[in-house]
């Protein structure tokens, strides 16, 4: 493995701490053996509640072990919702000429606005990510130690 991703991996087992017992206790374990046994022993990681800074890997890890284990039905629709409304948009970003120009396309430009208005949950400026470990920090800033 990578080391980018034995970082995460420590990132990951170091923020796991901080979740609520009964949601830690959701996750196989040999899925958090796995996770441990990819560790960085070199990398140094303090989780810092109030203000967690975690790589994309570690966002990632932390997303599917989420959706996978703890989070309810509602939970996982809405942030499958999010998941796919944020690749639209990085998909539409990317629709631009050779000058930089974007290109416009009329349907697929008014079908991405209708399928917002359409989502029943607001969204804000800030990123899936950022959302998505608040929700997750919440949960974290529970658990005692």
């Amino acid at each position: 493995m990578d080391e980018a991703y034995k970082m995460a991996c420590t990132e990951v087992t170091e923020a796991l701490k901080y979740i609520p017992l009964e949601e830690y206790h959701k996750i196989p374990g040999k899925v958090l053996k796995f996770i441990k046994d990819n560790c960085d022993s070199k990398y140094n990681y303090k989780y810092d509640v109030k203000n967690p800074k975690l790589s994309k890997r570690a966002n990632i890890i932390i997303t599917k072990l989420y959706l996978d284990y703890i989070a309810d039905e509602k939970e996982k629709r809405i942030i499958n919702e999010i998941l796919i409304l944020n690749s639209r948009k990085k998909q539409n970003s990317y629709t631009t000429d050779v000058f930089g120009n974007e290109k416009e396309n009329n349907n697929r430009t008014s079908q991405v606005k209708n399928e917002q208005h359409n989502l029943p949950i607001e969204t804000e400026n800030t990123s899936w990510i950022k959302r998505l470990i608040n929700k997750i920090k919440l949960i974290f800033v529970g658990r005692k130690s």
